[in-house]
């Protein structure tokens, strides 16, 4: 009367398998697939051949200021990059085993002086308001 249906975990396993097969090239996602997160990119400004991970950019606002945070693991302090534009902060770092780029919409961010901190891998960049600082 009502007849057999398919598993729909089945269906959205197959579904979910497709695209990460279209999407990142992998047939079967799983913890040790980081291509998720990372992609080879032959970058001239950064010949290494070593993936580039994409870590996320945390920002945070307040009246007084705008932080940015970002984790940058095994990354050289010496050699983070911050490429400031009107509304955007782009993060560069290099480690021994990867790179990392990251971006963050800093639209409205306070015009006083900008600070940085690099601490345990994780990098903090802070702008503060003029008036404040």
């Amino acid at each position: 009367m009502y007849g057999t249906y398919p598993d729909i975990w089945d269906e959205m396993d197959s579904l979910m398998s497709r695209i990460m097969e279209r999407h990142f090239g992998m047939a079967e996602p799983g913890p040790s697939d980081l291509q998720a997160f990372s992609r080879e990119d032959p970058d001239p400004r950064m010949p290494s051949g070593k993936p580039l991970a994409e870590p996320a950019a945390e920002v945070h606002r307040n009246p007084e200021s705008l932080s940015v945070v970002t984790e940058l693991p095994g990354a050289d302090p010496d050699g983070i990059t911050l490429d400031l534009g009107p509304d955007t902060l782009v993060i560069e770092a290099e480690s021994e085993t990867a790179r990392y780029r990251a971006t963050a919409d800093i639209t409205g961010a306070p015009t006083g002086p900008m600070t940085s901190s690099f601490r345990n891998g994780v990098l903090e960049v802070t702008f503060r308001d003029a008036a404040v600082a």
